[in-house]
């Protein structure tokens, strides 16, 4: 495909209004370009008397009314103070004033009780403060994210309490590979921002955004950052990672290489009970061990031309090999009589071979317009073998082999640009992916099953977003977003005409925010959409066992989502509370083919509408030598189902419970903590049970803060993941257990390290989370 940026170009520039500037007028932005909210703004005379005072916007804008302002003096918490000159600025009603993080509060990572509140109110996110709080000690982004209030997971995989699994962006950047959160120490991190009702600059699948930006350390040079870990879980799983990173003037090249080996023991107890006149209940024990080594290799190279101009990219390469090996016995009742044991013993292997991803940016300002220029490139392929040994005592025993390969491919380009004028800010942008995905399977057991098909896709969306200040106090903005989507399905190299699909939407957006005092709020309203996943739209019907196959519904139509949430913050206190309704959503769903032979099919279909209310209130508190964060929260949805073809309600509400917090005790060691619960109650169509989980931290630095070492105790409770899902004809209770109890020791050596100045937002980022 041939790529066209000057199209986007002529589709920016519609959205460019007519807009004049103020006599003073300007921003304060960080050293990433974000802006800093709160700063306090001193205008001086040549005599330096001061004229006027002022603190910047929650975007960082200010704005001066006076005459005479010759300067102006810059400060905010966790930042150096800076004086300009106003007579420096070509353009006076486009003043940047970038702060640098004040050296003794952020590098040294002192913790100062309550001085700096944990969380706060940024417009209509929840901003996290990391810097100068227990957050820095916590090891690893990845480790650290686990503690933000509201968000829960684990290995890169992280949910929004009530809104589902969130998209991770760092420094404005597309989090695409998870490992990108172990690279990045948590005392690298200024703040997160959890935005649960993202606006139009996001793509319209996006349910929740976590924001991570980092601090820019001191120092140039050869930088050199190299850690070991080791993990004790049932099995033995090591990791090494080595960061080189060179810096000079505005040349910013580093390399990162990664390798780590993942050994995982699985045991689950799956009943299955099949609703016909036969009473069929299939009880499977399954036994399984997984396998995983992985490769990573990163290039970076960014340079900044000018303080108003930069450009870079990167280039991932990838690797990755599994072995799953399993055993597992299915007993068959029949009107609770047993009727045969099949065994069933195997292998499947999967690979990946070298996947390649790169992006290409540029980020300038030319007068008061901010352009932010992405391109993306990514390609991937994997194969999975898997071989079936099953023995019957009442049927025939049979070997199933089969191989699934898939392989896809996508480029993108995304284009931004920013206008501000006094205290408004217009955002306008466009962006467009085309992607390209082959499945095919073939059995060589039964190759009535094998198929063969094609997923083709071209998206071209096109968004704006207005935001005023008013009075230093309230901030308003609307948005929309325009997606123009083609869906085109092959199978066996044949256009399907009736399988194809054309979509064009708009997802309007909208917020007010306002400070009072020490109390923040916010009242927004969004409309997303949730399009199927390429392997939920796969028509092939793929092996898992004698009883039960899996197979993609090509019909599956996107899922609309529409949300009003309300968030308040008063130090060091926070409430959320959000309303949504999602329409024809996307479940499991489990059906007999074959009643004869009790087999069952695993695919999607769109349900009924769910409509889902939540709310989460927590609070942090600190003081010498001991930090505490807790928050609870219920969800609650309205949801029917058919069961036996009678519609059933599925409707228990869920409490959660989350807390941190850490402890310094002698000999400079800090004990960390987490603990997360949740009751039992519904989600979709699927009852799940409570799981606690608790994890503990032991950490210490030596030699000047050079070498730093974790010593973690993950998942002490061990407990199983038991769930219940709900089909109309087939009931499921599944008990696994994951044997992730574990103990790791990581050691981390850091010289000299200076942070990546790589700007690149990305494009195409839901089509590489699809692919």
């Amino acid at each position: 495909m041939k790529l066209r940026p000057l199209p986007l170009l002529s589709i920016i520039l519609l959205f460019i209004p007519f807009v004049s500037v103020a006599a003073i007028s300007g921003r304060v932005v960080d050293e990433n370009g974000s802006p800093v909210s709160f700063a306090q703004l001193v205008a001086f005379d040549n005599d330096s008397t001061t004229i006027e005072n002022t603190n910047s916007t929650t975007d960082g804008n200010f704005r001066f009314s006076k005459h005479g302002i010759r300067f102006i003096n810059a400060s905010a918490f966790g930042f150096e103070q800076k004086t300009v000159s106003v007579t420096e600025y070509r353009d006076p009603a486009n003043i940047i004033i970038s702060l640098s993080p004040s050296v003794n509060k952020l590098n040294e990572v002192t913790v100062t009780g309550n001085k700096k509140p944990l969380t706060r109110l940024d417009g209509d996110a929840l901003a996290v403060n990391v810097a100068g709080t227990y957050l820095a000690k916590s090891g690893t982004a990845n480790m650290m994210l686990a503690k933000i209030p509201t968000v829960s997971g684990r290995d890169g995989v992280f949910e929004v309490f009530g809104r589902g699994r969130a998209v991770i962006y760092i420094n404005g950047r597309r989090m695409m590979n998870a490992s990108d959160l172990d690279r990045i120490q948590a005392s690298e991190i200024k703040d997160v921002k959890v935005i649960s009702n993202p606006g139009p600059k996001y793509s319209s699948s996006t349910r929740a955004v976590i924001e991570i930006r980092t601090t820019k350390p001191q120092g140039e040079g050869l930088g050199v950052n190299a850690s070991v870990g080791a993990k004790m879980a049932y099995y033995f799983s090591p990791s090494a990672q080595l960061n080189l990173t060179y810096r000079s003037g505005g040349l910013d090249i580093g390399l990162t290489g990664m390798t780590w080996k993942d050994r995982l023991r699985l045991s689950s107890d799956n009943v299955q009970e099949l609703h016909t006149p036969k009473e069929v209940t299939l009880d499977l024990d399954q036994s399984v061990k997984n396998v995983q080594t992985n490769n990573l290799t990163t290039l970076r190279l960014n340079y900044q031309i000018s303080p108003r101009h930069s450009l870079g990219g990167y280039y991932n390469l990838s690797w990755k090999k599994e072995a799953i090996d399993f055993n597992n016995m299915t007993k068959i009742f029949q009107e609770s009589v047993i009727t045969d044991i099949v065994r069933n013993h195997g292998r499947e292997t999967n690979s990946t071979r070298p996947a390649h991803s790169a992006n290409a940016y540029y980020n300038g300002q030319i007068g008061n317009v901010a352009i932010d220029y992405n391109i993306d490139y990514l390609n991937s392929s994997r194969n999975s073998r898997a071989r079936h040994e099953e023995t019957a005592e009442q049927s025939a025993d049979r070997i199933v082999e089969s191989l699934y390969e898939t392989s896809s491919s996508m480029w993108a380009q995304k284009l931004v640009a920013t206008f501000r004028a006094g205290k408004s800010r217009t955002e306008a942008g466009a962006e467009y992916t085309d992607s390209r995905i082959h499945m095919k399977y073939d059995n060589y057991y039964d190759p009535g099953l094998s198929d063969n098909n094609k997923i083709k896709e071209n998206n071209i969306a096109a968004f704006g977003k207005y935001t005023v200040a008013i009075a230093n106090r309230f901030e308003i903005s609307a948005g929309l977003r325009y997606e123009h989507v083609n869906y085109r399905y092959f199978l066996n190299g044949v256009r399907v005409d009736d399988r194809n699909r054309t979509y064009d939407d708009l997802f309007p957006s909208a917020s007010l925010s306002g400070k009072f005092g020490k109390l923040g709020t916010s009242l927004s309203f969004s409309s997303s959409m949730s399009r199927p996943s390429y392997g939920s739209l796969d028509g092939n019907i793929r092996y898992v066992n004698r009883f039960l196959y899996m197979k993609g519904n090509p019909e599956l139509k996107p899922s609309r989502t529409n949300t009003l949430q309300f968030m308040a913050n008063f130090s060091p206190a926070f409430l959320r509370a959000s309303f949504s309704v999602n329409h024809d959503p996307i479940i499991d769903e489990t059906s007999i083919i074959d009643p004869d032979n009790d087999i069952c099919l695993l695919s999607y279909v769109n349900s009924r509408d769910i409509k889902m209310f939540d709310v989460t209130a927590g609070a942090s508190f600190g003081g010498s030598g001991w930090n505490l964060s807790a928050s609870a929260g219920l969800e609650k949805q309205w949801f029917k189902i058919l069961r036996n073809d009678v519609p059933t309600s599925l409707g228990k509400p869920r409490i959660s419970f989350k807390c941190s917090g850490s402890v310094k005790i002698p000999a400079d060691i800090w004990i960390m903590g987490d603990f997360s619960v949740s009751s039992a109650g519904h989600s979709g169509n699927v009852y799940i049970r409570p799981r606690p989980v608790l994890n503990l931290t032991l950490y210490r630095t030596f030699f000047k803060r050079q070498l730093t070492v974790w010593v973690t105790g993950s998942d002490l409770f061990n407990a199983s993941s038991r769930a219940i899902f709900y089909s109309n004809h087939v009931t499921t209770n599944t008990i696994n257990k994951f044997n992730k109890r574990g103990c790791t020791i990581t050691l981390r050596y850091n010289l000299n390290v200076p942070k990546s100045r790589y700007k690149g937002k990305g494009a195409g980022n839901r089509e590489k989370s699809r692919l």
